[in-house]
Protein backbone atom coordinates (compact mmCIF):
# COMPACT_ATOMS: atom_id res chain seq x y z
CA UNK A 1 0.00 0.00 0.00
CA UNK A 2 1.16 3.53 -0.71
CA UNK A 3 0.17 6.93 0.64
CA UNK A 4 -1.58 9.45 -1.62
CA UNK A 5 -1.65 13.20 -0.99
CA UNK A 6 -5.05 14.60 -1.93
CA UNK A 7 -5.95 18.30 -2.11
CA UNK A 8 -9.56 18.99 -1.18
CA UNK A 9 -11.93 21.88 -1.85
CA UNK A 10 -13.89 22.60 1.32
CA UNK A 11 -16.37 25.47 1.51
CA UNK A 12 -16.99 27.08 4.90
CA UNK A 13 -20.44 28.74 5.07
CA UNK A 14 -20.78 32.01 6.97
CA UNK A 15 -22.60 35.35 6.83
CA UNK A 16 -22.23 39.04 7.67
CA UNK A 17 -24.34 40.07 10.70
CA UNK A 18 -24.89 43.58 12.07
CA UNK A 19 -23.96 45.57 8.96
CA UNK A 20 -24.07 49.34 9.39
CA UNK A 21 -25.83 51.41 6.68
CA UNK A 22 -22.56 52.98 5.47
CA UNK A 23 -20.90 49.53 5.31
CA UNK A 24 -23.79 48.08 3.30
CA UNK A 25 -23.71 51.05 0.93
CA UNK A 26 -19.98 50.59 0.29
CA UNK A 27 -20.41 46.85 -0.16
CA UNK A 28 -23.18 47.40 -2.73
CA UNK A 29 -20.89 49.79 -4.61
CA UNK A 30 -18.14 47.20 -4.74
CA UNK A 31 -20.60 44.52 -5.95
CA UNK A 32 -21.84 46.84 -8.70
CA UNK A 33 -18.28 47.49 -9.92
CA UNK A 34 -17.35 43.81 -9.69
CA UNK A 35 -20.42 42.75 -11.72
CA UNK A 36 -19.65 45.40 -14.33
CA UNK A 37 -16.01 44.26 -14.48
CA UNK A 38 -17.14 40.67 -15.18
CA UNK A 39 -19.40 41.74 -18.03
CA UNK A 40 -16.77 44.04 -19.55
CA UNK A 41 -14.08 41.33 -19.40
CA UNK A 42 -16.44 38.79 -20.95
CA UNK A 43 -17.55 41.15 -23.73
CA UNK A 44 -14.02 42.21 -24.67
CA UNK A 45 -12.64 38.69 -24.55
CA UNK A 46 -15.54 37.34 -26.62
CA UNK A 47 -15.07 40.09 -29.20
CA UNK A 48 -11.38 39.25 -29.65
CA UNK A 49 -12.01 35.51 -29.95
CA UNK A 50 -14.80 35.94 -32.52
CA UNK A 51 -12.49 38.15 -34.58
CA UNK A 52 -9.96 35.26 -34.66
CA UNK A 53 -7.57 37.01 -32.32
CA UNK A 54 -5.85 35.55 -29.31
CA UNK A 55 -7.22 37.41 -26.25
CA UNK A 56 -4.64 39.54 -24.47
CA UNK A 57 -5.49 38.86 -20.83
CA UNK A 58 -3.31 41.54 -19.29
CA UNK A 59 -4.52 44.22 -21.71
CA UNK A 60 -8.19 43.39 -21.10
CA UNK A 61 -7.70 43.57 -17.35
CA UNK A 62 -5.73 46.82 -17.63
CA UNK A 63 -8.46 48.46 -19.74
CA UNK A 64 -11.21 47.42 -17.34
CA UNK A 65 -9.22 48.57 -14.33
CA UNK A 66 -8.64 52.01 -15.85
CA UNK A 67 -12.30 52.45 -16.81
CA UNK A 68 -13.66 51.42 -13.41
CA UNK A 69 -10.83 52.56 -11.15
CA UNK A 70 -11.12 49.25 -9.30
CA UNK A 71 -8.59 47.25 -7.30
CA UNK A 72 -6.44 45.24 -9.73
CA UNK A 73 -6.95 41.98 -7.84
CA UNK A 74 -10.73 42.34 -7.96
CA UNK A 75 -10.44 42.81 -11.74
CA UNK A 76 -8.13 39.80 -12.01
CA UNK A 77 -10.64 37.68 -10.09
CA UNK A 78 -13.49 38.97 -12.27
CA UNK A 79 -11.57 38.00 -15.41
CA UNK A 80 -10.71 34.52 -14.13
CA UNK A 81 -14.38 33.92 -13.28
CA UNK A 82 -15.45 34.36 -16.93
CA UNK A 83 -12.59 32.56 -18.73
CA UNK A 84 -14.42 29.22 -18.93
CA UNK A 85 -17.80 30.65 -19.94
CA UNK A 86 -19.10 29.79 -23.44
CA UNK A 87 -19.10 32.45 -26.13
CA UNK A 88 -22.85 32.26 -26.67
CA UNK A 89 -25.93 32.07 -24.47
CA UNK A 90 -24.44 33.55 -21.28
CA UNK A 91 -26.89 35.49 -19.09
CA UNK A 92 -25.38 37.35 -16.14
CA UNK A 93 -27.85 37.32 -13.28
CA UNK A 94 -29.23 33.84 -14.19
CA UNK A 95 -31.69 32.91 -16.91
CA UNK A 96 -34.41 32.41 -14.31
CA UNK A 97 -34.21 36.05 -13.20
CA UNK A 98 -34.15 37.20 -16.83
CA UNK A 99 -37.35 35.24 -17.51
CA UNK A 100 -38.96 36.79 -14.42
CA UNK A 101 -38.04 40.24 -15.75
CA UNK A 102 -39.53 39.47 -19.18
CA UNK A 103 -42.79 38.31 -17.55
CA UNK A 104 -42.95 41.38 -15.32
CA UNK A 105 -42.52 39.40 -12.09
CA UNK A 106 -39.54 41.52 -10.99
CA UNK A 107 -38.64 45.13 -11.70
CA UNK A 108 -35.66 46.34 -13.72
CA UNK A 109 -34.03 47.54 -10.51
CA UNK A 110 -34.32 44.05 -9.02
CA UNK A 111 -32.83 42.63 -12.21
CA UNK A 112 -29.85 44.97 -11.99
CA UNK A 113 -29.30 44.04 -8.35
CA UNK A 114 -29.30 40.34 -9.22
CA UNK A 115 -26.72 40.94 -11.96
CA UNK A 116 -24.47 42.60 -9.40
CA UNK A 117 -24.94 40.41 -6.35
CA UNK A 118 -21.43 39.00 -5.71
CA UNK A 119 -17.98 40.17 -4.69
CA UNK A 120 -15.14 37.67 -4.93
CA UNK A 121 -11.41 37.49 -4.39
CA UNK A 122 -9.14 34.53 -5.13
CA UNK A 123 -6.59 33.48 -2.53
CA UNK A 124 -2.87 34.21 -2.43
CA UNK A 125 -0.44 32.53 -0.08
CA UNK A 126 2.00 35.42 -0.44
CA UNK A 127 -0.68 37.86 0.81
CA UNK A 128 -1.60 36.01 4.02
CA UNK A 129 -4.29 33.88 2.43
CA UNK A 130 -6.27 36.54 0.56
CA UNK A 131 -5.37 40.02 -0.65
CA UNK A 132 -8.74 41.81 -0.78
CA UNK A 133 -11.09 39.77 1.42
CA UNK A 134 -9.20 38.55 4.47
CA UNK A 135 -10.41 36.82 7.62
CA UNK A 136 -8.85 38.56 10.63
CA UNK A 137 -9.33 38.74 14.38
CA UNK A 138 -9.80 42.13 16.07
CA UNK A 139 -10.35 42.56 19.78
CA UNK A 140 -11.20 38.89 20.12
CA UNK A 141 -13.86 38.99 17.38
CA UNK A 142 -13.72 37.34 13.97
CA UNK A 143 -14.03 39.90 11.15
CA UNK A 144 -13.76 40.14 7.37
CA UNK A 145 -11.37 42.83 6.15
CA UNK A 146 -12.66 44.19 2.82
CA UNK A 147 -10.36 46.25 0.60
CA UNK A 148 -12.19 49.39 -0.59
CA UNK A 149 -9.33 51.30 -2.23
CA UNK A 150 -5.61 51.94 -2.14
CA UNK A 151 -4.64 50.98 1.40
CA UNK A 152 -8.23 51.46 2.52
CA UNK A 153 -10.27 48.78 4.26
CA UNK A 154 -13.48 48.28 6.16
CA UNK A 155 -13.98 45.61 8.80
CA UNK A 156 -17.24 43.61 8.81
CA UNK A 157 -18.47 41.26 11.52
CA UNK A 158 -18.19 37.65 10.34
CA UNK A 159 -20.06 34.67 11.77
CA UNK A 160 -18.66 31.17 11.06
CA UNK A 161 -20.42 28.12 12.58
CA UNK A 162 -18.49 26.71 15.50
CA UNK A 163 -18.18 23.21 13.99
CA UNK A 164 -16.49 24.60 10.85
CA UNK A 165 -14.33 26.97 12.86
CA UNK A 166 -13.04 24.13 15.04
CA UNK A 167 -12.23 21.92 12.05
CA UNK A 168 -10.84 24.42 9.55
CA UNK A 169 -10.19 27.62 11.47
CA UNK A 170 -6.44 26.93 11.49
CA UNK A 171 -6.44 27.14 7.66
CA UNK A 172 -7.62 30.76 7.73
CA UNK A 173 -4.59 32.13 9.56
CA UNK A 174 -2.77 33.05 6.33
CA UNK A 175 -0.50 30.02 5.97
CA UNK A 176 -2.59 28.78 3.03
CA UNK A 177 -4.57 30.63 0.33
CA UNK A 178 -8.36 30.68 0.50
CA UNK A 179 -11.06 32.12 -1.76
CA UNK A 180 -13.82 34.35 -0.41
CA UNK A 181 -17.19 34.97 -2.10
CA UNK A 182 -19.74 37.45 -0.73
CA UNK A 183 -23.24 37.05 -2.15
CA UNK A 184 -26.37 39.06 -1.51
CA UNK A 185 -29.41 36.87 -0.90
CA UNK A 186 -32.10 37.06 -3.58
CA UNK A 187 -34.63 38.30 -1.04
CA UNK A 188 -32.25 41.12 -0.13
CA UNK A 189 -32.15 40.00 3.51
CA UNK A 190 -28.47 39.84 4.34
CA UNK A 191 -25.24 38.62 2.77
CA UNK A 192 -23.82 35.10 2.61
CA UNK A 193 -20.07 34.45 2.69
CA UNK A 194 -18.45 31.30 1.32
CA UNK A 195 -14.81 30.67 2.17
CA UNK A 196 -13.13 27.92 0.13
CA UNK A 197 -9.99 26.34 1.57
CA UNK A 198 -7.72 23.68 0.05
CA UNK A 199 -6.32 21.40 2.77
CA UNK A 200 -4.10 18.45 1.88
CA UNK A 201 -4.82 15.07 3.44
CA UNK A 202 -2.82 11.86 3.33
CA UNK A 203 -4.82 8.80 2.27
CA UNK A 204 -3.65 5.18 2.16
CA UNK A 205 -4.33 3.39 -1.13
CA UNK A 206 -6.20 0.11 -0.64
CA UNK A 207 -5.91 -3.25 -2.41
CA UNK A 208 -9.57 -3.23 -3.41
CA UNK A 209 -11.69 -0.90 -5.51
CA UNK A 210 -15.37 -0.04 -5.12
CA UNK A 211 -16.98 1.23 -8.33
CA UNK A 212 -20.29 3.12 -8.33
CA UNK A 213 -22.97 3.02 -11.02
CA UNK A 214 -25.48 5.82 -10.35
CA UNK A 215 -28.99 5.30 -11.73
CA UNK A 216 -32.43 6.76 -11.23
CA UNK A 217 -33.34 6.14 -7.61
CA UNK A 218 -30.48 3.81 -6.71
CA UNK A 219 -26.70 3.44 -6.74
CA UNK A 220 -25.27 0.02 -7.60
CA UNK A 221 -21.76 -0.86 -6.49
CA UNK A 222 -19.20 -3.60 -7.02
CA UNK A 223 -15.99 -4.31 -5.09
CA UNK A 224 -13.07 -6.04 -6.83
CA UNK A 225 -9.54 -7.08 -5.95
CA UNK A 226 -7.14 -4.83 -7.83
CA UNK A 227 -4.49 -7.51 -8.38
CA UNK A 228 -6.74 -10.29 -9.72
CA UNK A 229 -9.88 -8.32 -10.75
CA UNK A 230 -11.85 -10.90 -8.78
CA UNK A 231 -15.37 -9.81 -7.86
CA UNK A 232 -15.64 -9.56 -4.06
CA UNK A 233 -19.23 -8.39 -3.61
CA UNK A 234 -21.98 -6.27 -5.15
CA UNK A 235 -24.95 -4.38 -3.77
CA UNK A 236 -27.40 -1.52 -4.13
CA UNK A 237 -28.04 1.69 -2.19
CA UNK A 238 -31.64 2.83 -2.57
CA UNK A 239 -32.16 6.60 -2.67
CA UNK A 240 -35.59 7.03 -4.23
CA UNK A 241 -36.32 9.85 -1.76
CA UNK A 242 -34.04 12.08 -3.85
CA UNK A 243 -36.40 11.98 -6.82
CA UNK A 244 -39.24 13.76 -5.01
CA UNK A 245 -37.42 15.55 -2.20
CA UNK A 246 -38.04 19.24 -1.48
CA UNK A 247 -35.15 21.62 -2.18
CA UNK A 248 -34.20 22.04 1.46
CA UNK A 249 -33.90 18.29 2.07
CA UNK A 250 -31.90 17.29 -1.01
CA UNK A 251 -28.47 17.93 0.49
CA UNK A 252 -29.36 16.00 3.65
CA UNK A 253 -30.34 12.98 1.54
CA UNK A 254 -27.15 13.25 -0.52
CA UNK A 255 -25.04 13.24 2.64
CA UNK A 256 -27.00 10.22 3.86
CA UNK A 257 -26.17 8.36 0.64
CA UNK A 258 -22.52 9.46 0.85
CA UNK A 259 -22.31 8.10 4.40
CA UNK A 260 -23.58 4.71 3.21
CA UNK A 261 -20.93 4.65 0.48
CA UNK A 262 -18.30 5.57 3.08
CA UNK A 263 -19.39 2.77 5.43
CA UNK A 264 -19.35 0.13 2.66
CA UNK A 265 -15.90 1.21 1.43
CA UNK A 266 -14.58 1.03 4.99
CA UNK A 267 -16.10 -2.41 5.51
CA UNK A 268 -14.37 -3.81 2.42
CA UNK A 269 -11.25 -1.62 2.85
CA UNK A 270 -11.59 -0.33 -0.70
CA UNK A 271 -10.92 2.85 -2.68
CA UNK A 272 -13.94 4.40 -4.39
CA UNK A 273 -14.33 5.44 -8.03
CA UNK A 274 -17.29 7.25 -9.59
CA UNK A 275 -17.96 8.20 -13.20
CA UNK A 276 -18.67 11.52 -14.88
CA UNK A 277 -22.20 11.85 -16.21
CA UNK A 278 -23.51 15.08 -17.74
CA UNK A 279 -27.17 14.83 -16.81
CA UNK A 280 -27.73 18.37 -18.10
CA UNK A 281 -27.35 17.05 -21.64
CA UNK A 282 -29.45 13.94 -21.03
CA UNK A 283 -32.50 13.87 -23.30
CA UNK A 284 -34.45 10.66 -23.75
CA UNK A 285 -38.00 10.54 -25.19
CA UNK A 286 -39.96 10.10 -21.93
CA UNK A 287 -39.74 13.40 -20.07
CA UNK A 288 -40.33 11.58 -16.78
CA UNK A 289 -37.14 9.57 -17.31
CA UNK A 290 -35.21 12.81 -17.81
CA UNK A 291 -36.51 14.22 -14.55
CA UNK A 292 -35.69 11.05 -12.64
CA UNK A 293 -32.09 10.89 -13.87
CA UNK A 294 -31.49 14.59 -13.21
CA UNK A 295 -33.17 14.24 -9.83
CA UNK A 296 -30.22 12.17 -8.60
CA UNK A 297 -28.12 15.37 -8.34
CA UNK A 298 -24.98 13.52 -9.44
CA UNK A 299 -22.80 16.62 -9.63
CA UNK A 300 -23.56 17.55 -6.03
CA UNK A 301 -23.03 13.93 -4.93
CA UNK A 302 -19.60 13.92 -6.58
CA UNK A 303 -18.72 17.16 -4.81
CA UNK A 304 -19.70 15.69 -1.43
CA UNK A 305 -17.81 12.43 -1.96
CA UNK A 306 -14.77 14.32 -3.19
CA UNK A 307 -14.09 15.78 0.24
CA UNK A 308 -16.00 13.50 2.61
CA UNK A 309 -14.23 10.25 1.68
CA UNK A 310 -10.60 11.52 1.82
CA UNK A 311 -11.32 13.26 5.15
CA UNK A 312 -12.31 9.83 6.47
CA UNK A 313 -9.29 8.00 5.05
CA UNK A 314 -10.82 6.68 1.79
CA UNK A 315 -9.24 7.51 -1.57
CA UNK A 316 -11.74 8.81 -4.15
CA UNK A 317 -11.38 9.16 -7.93
CA UNK A 318 -13.48 10.44 -10.80
CA UNK A 319 -13.03 8.51 -14.06
CA UNK A 320 -14.81 8.06 -17.37
CA UNK A 321 -17.35 5.22 -17.35
CA UNK A 322 -17.90 5.12 -21.12
CA UNK A 323 -19.05 1.73 -22.52
CA UNK A 324 -19.31 0.16 -19.06
CA UNK A 325 -23.07 -0.41 -19.33
CA UNK A 326 -22.69 -2.26 -22.63
CA UNK A 327 -19.82 -4.43 -21.41
CA UNK A 328 -21.38 -4.84 -17.97
CA UNK A 329 -24.60 -6.19 -19.45
CA UNK A 330 -22.66 -9.04 -21.08
CA UNK A 331 -20.49 -9.78 -18.04
CA UNK A 332 -23.53 -9.64 -15.78
CA UNK A 333 -25.12 -12.55 -17.63
CA UNK A 334 -22.04 -14.67 -16.96
CA UNK A 335 -21.91 -13.73 -13.29
CA UNK A 336 -25.65 -13.79 -12.64
CA UNK A 337 -25.83 -10.01 -12.05
CA UNK A 338 -28.31 -7.45 -13.29
CA UNK A 339 -27.12 -4.89 -15.84
CA UNK A 340 -26.41 -2.16 -13.26
CA UNK A 341 -24.25 -4.31 -11.00
CA UNK A 342 -22.56 -5.70 -14.11
CA UNK A 343 -21.85 -2.14 -15.23
CA UNK A 344 -20.32 -1.34 -11.82
CA UNK A 345 -18.08 -4.41 -12.12
CA UNK A 346 -17.10 -3.49 -15.68
CA UNK A 347 -16.30 0.03 -14.49
CA UNK A 348 -14.01 -1.37 -11.79
CA UNK A 349 -12.24 -3.58 -14.34
CA UNK A 350 -11.82 -0.57 -16.65
CA UNK A 351 -10.12 1.44 -13.89
CA UNK A 352 -7.92 -1.43 -12.69
CA UNK A 353 -6.88 -2.83 -16.09
CA UNK A 354 -7.97 -0.85 -19.13
CA UNK A 355 -6.30 -3.24 -21.58
CA UNK A 356 -8.39 -6.15 -20.29
CA UNK A 357 -11.55 -3.98 -20.42
CA UNK A 358 -10.76 -3.06 -24.03
CA UNK A 359 -10.51 -6.75 -24.94
CA UNK A 360 -13.96 -7.30 -23.49
CA UNK A 361 -15.34 -4.24 -25.28
CA UNK A 362 -13.83 -5.19 -28.64
CA UNK A 363 -15.32 -8.67 -28.42
CA UNK A 364 -18.85 -7.23 -28.62
CA UNK A 365 -20.47 -7.58 -32.04
CA UNK A 366 -22.33 -4.71 -33.70
CA UNK A 367 -25.75 -6.26 -33.15
CA UNK A 368 -28.88 -4.03 -32.95
CA UNK A 369 -29.46 -4.94 -29.31
CA UNK A 370 -25.84 -4.28 -28.37
CA UNK A 371 -25.06 -7.91 -27.60
CA UNK A 372 -22.45 -10.25 -28.99
CA UNK A 373 -23.66 -12.63 -31.63
CA UNK A 374 -22.23 -15.67 -29.90
CA UNK A 375 -21.82 -17.46 -33.25
CA UNK A 376 -18.38 -18.80 -32.31
CA UNK A 377 -19.87 -20.89 -29.53
CA UNK A 378 -23.47 -21.20 -30.65
CA UNK A 379 -24.74 -19.14 -27.71
CA UNK A 380 -26.68 -15.90 -27.98
CA UNK A 381 -26.19 -13.10 -25.46
CA UNK A 382 -22.63 -13.98 -24.38
CA UNK A 383 -19.60 -12.28 -25.85
CA UNK A 384 -17.00 -14.52 -27.44
CA UNK A 385 -14.23 -13.16 -25.27
CA UNK A 386 -16.12 -13.71 -22.03
CA UNK A 387 -16.93 -17.26 -23.12
CA UNK A 388 -13.33 -17.90 -24.05
CA UNK A 389 -12.06 -16.81 -20.63
CA UNK A 390 -14.69 -18.91 -18.88
CA UNK A 391 -14.00 -22.04 -21.00
CA UNK A 392 -10.27 -21.85 -20.45
CA UNK A 393 -10.38 -21.42 -16.71
CA UNK A 394 -9.13 -17.82 -16.83
CA UNK A 395 -9.48 -16.14 -13.43
CA UNK A 396 -9.42 -12.63 -14.89
CA UNK A 397 -13.22 -12.54 -14.77
CA UNK A 398 -13.22 -13.47 -11.14
CA UNK A 399 -15.28 -16.65 -11.78
CA UNK A 400 -14.37 -19.67 -9.69
CA UNK A 401 -14.47 -23.21 -11.05
CA UNK A 402 -17.92 -24.23 -9.71
CA UNK A 403 -19.41 -21.14 -11.33
CA UNK A 404 -17.92 -22.08 -14.70
CA UNK A 405 -19.31 -25.58 -14.39
CA UNK A 406 -22.75 -24.13 -13.64
CA UNK A 407 -22.59 -21.75 -16.60
CA UNK A 408 -21.14 -24.30 -19.02
CA UNK A 409 -22.16 -27.77 -17.80
CA UNK A 410 -21.33 -29.38 -21.13
CA UNK A 411 -17.70 -28.23 -20.99
CA UNK A 412 -15.08 -28.98 -18.35
CA UNK A 413 -12.73 -26.28 -17.14
CA UNK A 414 -9.60 -26.07 -19.24
CA UNK A 415 -11.15 -27.90 -22.19
CA UNK A 416 -11.23 -26.19 -25.60
CA UNK A 417 -14.49 -24.59 -26.77
CA UNK A 418 -16.75 -26.72 -28.97
CA UNK A 419 -16.28 -26.60 -32.74
CA UNK A 420 -12.81 -25.06 -32.36
CA UNK A 421 -14.23 -21.61 -31.73
CA UNK A 422 -11.76 -18.72 -31.66
CA UNK A 423 -12.62 -15.67 -29.55
CA UNK A 424 -12.88 -12.26 -31.12
CA UNK A 425 -10.53 -9.48 -29.92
Amino acid sequence: MRLIMTELDITIPSYLPNLKPEQEEKLEELMHDFGKARRMCYSQRRKEILSNESPDNSKIQSDVRQKLGMNSWYVHTAYQSIVDLPLMGVVFGTQKAKDQLDRGHISKEDWKKRRNNILESYGEKSRKGNRCLRVVEREGELMLRVSTGVREWMYLDLHIPRSYLEKYGHLLGGSKPYRVLIRRRDDGEGYEVKITVHPEVEVEEKDRLMALDVNSGHIDWAVVEKSSKELVDTGRINCYDLLDSPTGKTETLLHRGANKILNISRHFSADVVMGYLNTGGFNSPPSQANRRVKGMCQFKLRQILKYKLPLNGVNFELRSEGSTTKVGGEIGECLGLDVHKGAAYAFAVKVVDYHHFKLLKDSLQDEPDGRGSGEDFGRDGLTAHVQFLAFHGDDRLGIDDPERVRLFPECKVGKAPPDGGVPNG
